[in-house]
């Protein structure tokens, strides 16, 4: 009898990790993130693996799940720094500014050595997707803190508070037009009973920014609510045209729901995905729109890719059962768009979805917390689903989590506990429990938290630093006036970039600048990088010195190239 070889697949994590190599050169970066994830499962504390898995997540597009796996990869190791620069593109191309940024700063502070050599996605580091990036506009913070006076007085009901400071939001110095004031406008009109006015508003609003999506899509919600359908579908259809940013297509989406017109944005969500294959919100949108429009077969095949591409999405895993319970049903097109009236788009669950995601969690909830601790440890899907219950705006969790982390090993526990701080940020009283019982086991600080719109590092035992150090507040001045130079978005992260790879006389170079030539040379150097137009220098203001000072920088510029390499530590 022939004897049939049988791969067990018990193989150790370097091996799957070179198989994965040998994928991504043959340029299959679906079968490469499946084994990448096999290599991280199978060898969690190798470091290696996640981060691996977690670059390819982001080649693919899938920014959400890479941001998860490279927490994950933190959560193991806090020293791996070169992580945070991942992070920060991930959180970039999400639209999330201010996470991302300070991502990068944690990156470009960690000191040198160690685990902070180039990391294998370094070499793109500067190539950021500049649509994300906003132009420089007029700073309007005294107008903006107006605005959220007005959106949270009229939350409350409190709407004669909000009219008093709609009002002076009109008065000088903010004449001038401006179209989110009027959209506001528009919306106390409507909630006031003055349906004229309103109409008038958020007219004069589109007029003003016309191709602002998420503007588009709100006029368009509000305009269905006035009655004025032919101009509803009019700005739902410029929303969906002018959508780019995850945000704006979300809102779109919701946008459509409110106004029965599902094909706008499933034509949103096509074009999307034209431009971007393999993303995962957009093929999860898509296929909850196809649920809405009856067509239960196609929405199937895009449930089915997502799963492909990351089986561990809490979501995904949902939004799957429920689609092979209705396969299994063999609904019509009218029961299909009956039972899709409750599904909701990507990050947006209702109560009945979670209770549907947490069901396995609050089962073992019951059994104690000695039997969920076992569980989670026998079962990565339930610890996911578990992290993912934290993250939720309740306070029974932060409740829970003492009693379960003392049913684990005191590594286990840490691990879940930095997990829970780098968890989706929707509530901080899990996140103030979890610093402390991490102070209280005496894990070794500064804690990494994202928190409040900001990704940061904490040390509870020391206190924080009163104001920047005159070398940061330096650099950051020489940053700001090579920002103004070069006149293009994507400058900030490029120029952390070099300024990461300086040693410190260069740095000290840069800080001391006599000569006042390290932003022209920074901005010189960029735009021929990028291959925007030469910098306009003015000759006659340049001395000999000037000119001497100007030509070593840009020779040090040229030096600072990218380095690409892709050891695994």
């Amino acid at each position: 009898m022939t004897s049939i070889h049988m791969d067990t697949f018990q193989r150790p994590a370097p091996y799957w990790l070179r198989r994965a190599e040998k994928c991504k050169q043959a340029g299959d970066l679906r079968r490469a993130a499946v084994l990448e994830r096999h290599a991280a499962r199978t060898d969690p504390g190798y470091a290696a693996g996640p981060a691996s898995y977690a670059l390819t997540l982001r080649q693919l597009h899938c920014y959400e799940a890479s941001n998860r796996e490279a927490f994950a990869a933190l959560a193991y190791d806090p020293t791996r720094v070169a992580l945070y620069g991942l992070i920060g593109q991930n959180m970039i191309a999400l639209g999330h500014t201010q996470e991302g940024l300070d991502a990068f700063s944690l990156y470009f502070s960690a000191p040198d050595g160690g685990q902070a050599v180039p990391a294998p996605w370094d070499g793109d580091v500067y190539e950021m997707e500049e649509a994300y990036w906003e132009p420089p506009v007029k700073r309007r913070a005294r107008l903006n803190g107006l605005m959220h006076m007005i959106l949270s007085r009229m939350a409350r009901g409190d709407m004669d508070g909000a009219a008093r400071a709609l009002q002076r939001a009109r008065r000088a110095p903010f004449q001038a037009p401006y179209a989110r004031r009027d959209e506001l406008a528009a919306l106390w009109h409507e909630r006031a009973g003055r349906p004229q006015e309103a109409l008038r508003y958020v007219r004069r609003a589109l007029r003003l920014r016309p191709y602002d999506a998420q503007l588009a899509a709100s006029a368009a919600c509000l305009l269905g609510r006035l009655g004025r359908t032919g101009e509803a579908a009019s700005a739902l259809t410029r929303a969906a045209v002018c959508a780019e940013t995850p945000a704006d297509e979300l809102l779109v989406c919701l946008a459509s729901e409110q106004l029965g017109a599902h094909e706008a944005a499933r034509a949103m969500l096509a074009r999307s995905l034209k431009r971007c294959s393999d993303r995962y919100p957009v093929l999860y949108d898509l296929a909850v729109c196809l649920l809405k429009l009856g067509r239960l077969e196609d929405a199937s095949g895009y449930i089915h890719l997502c799963r492909e591409l990351d089986p561990d999405d809490v979501p995904g895993e949902v939004l799957f059962n429920r689609v092979m319970d209705m396969e299994a049903r063999a609904l019509t097109p009218e029961q299909v768009r009956s039972e899709a009236e409750g599904v909701s788009y990507y990050g947006s669950m209702n109560e009945e979805e979670l209770n549907r995601c947490l069901k396995p969690v609050t089962q073992a909830v019951r059994e104690g917390p000695d039997a969920l601790a076992a569980a989670m440890a026998a079962d990565a899907k339930l610890r996911a689903r578990f992290l993912y219950m934290l993250a939720l705006p309740t306070d029974w969790p932060a409740k829970l989590l003492p009693s379960v982390c003392a049913a684990m090993p005191p590594e286990e526990a840490q691990r879940l506990l930095r997990q829970v701080l780098l968890a989706d940020p929707r509530t901080s009283l899990t996140k103030r429990v979890a610093m402390a019982m991490l102070a209280s086991m005496g894990a070794p600080a500064p804690y990494a938290v994202w928190q409040d719109g900001r990704l940061g590092c904490v040390d509870p035992t020391q206190p924080p630093p009163q104001t920047a150090s005159f070398y940061q507040r330096m650099i950051t001045r020489s940053l700001n006036r090579a920002a103004a130079l070069a006149g293009d978005g994507g400058f900030v992260p490029w120029a952390l970039a070099r300024i990461r790879r300086m040693s410190e006389n260069e740095r000290f170079r840069l800080v001391a600048d006599r000569r006042r030539v390290w932003p022209l040379a920074l901005s010189i150097r960029y735009r021929w990088e990028r291959g925007l137009s030469p910098q306009h220098i003015d000759a006659a203001s340049l001395d000999t010195r000037r000119r001497r000072a100007l030509k070593g920088a840009l020779y040090i510029l040229r030096g600072l190239k990218e380095e690409h390499t892709y050891e695994h530590h």
